[in-house]
């Protein structure tokens, strides 16, 4: 397996991406929302300065300095490794997110169009949402305050209402 990740490095390093730019669709008779930051613990300032920086890096996320209609909250959250989890609240615009509505399939929908297969493969995307690049005005829907300023996630955020059935 390794030989197969010197052959092919670059399709093993940064963010992959699917398809085209998403672009998401809001009700016009919904009012924008702006919410402001949440208090965040002392304790998770620095971890979230720093996971902040790190989705900047990877182009996840970019620093907004201007105006923005919809601007949500996040929850920071410790996890066991000591990292944080930083989510999306976006209740407000999820409201006013028109859905495609494609619906996501269960195990029994599955199971019989596998009965004849005989070569499996398993595949754990990691962060995949992040594998969908939001087009400029989609980005900015989904701006959110931090106590360290403004962001707006580049790549499909979790929380937005329509992710999964965009994902699958």
């Amino acid at each position: 397996m390794q030989n197969v990740k010197d052959i092919y490095q670059d399709v093993f390093e940064g963010l992959g991406t699917l398809g085209p730019a998403l672009h998401l669709e809001v009700d016009p008779e919904m009012s924008p929302v702006q919410l402001p930051p949440r208090k965040i613990p002392e304790s998770l300032k620095q971890p979230l300065r720093e996971h902040l920086d790190e989705l900047v890096k990877l182009e996840v996320i970019e620093r907004v300095d201007y105006p923005t209609d919809w601007v949500s909250a996040i929850v920071v959250a410790p996890k066991p490794n000591g990292k944080i989890r930083l989510c999306l609240d976006p209740r407000p615009l999820n409201k006013a997110l028109k859905r495609c509505h494609h619906p996501i399939q269960t195990i029994d929908d599955v199971l019989p169009e596998l009965s004849n297969a005989k070569v499996f493969t398993k595949v754990d995307c990691s962060n995949g949402y992040w594998q969908v690049e939001l087009d400029e005005e989609s980005s900015l829907l989904t701006t959110f305050n931090t106590p360290f300023g403004r962001f707006k996630w580049q790549q499909m955020p979790f929380g937005i209402s329509p992710a999964g059935e965009i994902f699958q």
